[in-house]
């Protein structure tokens, strides 16, 4: 058995959150993101949308508000993939 991750700070960015700190990620984002915000003992949320207590689907909540502190908007959005166009 391994023992469990203690961070003092978890920093997490979703794709969706209110400011109750619910979290929903997208893509390769639900792999981790919300062990980070459980490991931490102080957890940061970074949000592309940042939406109204109530608006998002309870079955649709990867990370509980219980386990976030902070809730900020993020600046720029998320580039998954660089576009490179080449000559042919």
């Amino acid at each position: 058995m391994e023992k469990a991750i203690k961070a003092d700070i978890g920093l997490v960015r979703a794709f969706m959150g209110d400011e109750m700190g619910n979290l929903r990620y997208r893509l390769t984002a639900r792999n981790f993101n919300h062990v980070a915000a459980m490991s931490g003992a102080k957890t940061f949320a970074e949000v592309e949308n940042l939406v109204e207590y109530g608006e998002m689907d309870p079955d649709s909540i990867h990370t509980p508000g219980v386990y976030v502190n902070h809730v900020m908007v993020a600046q720029t959005p998320t580039v998954i993939e660089k576009v490179v166009n080449r000559e042919a």
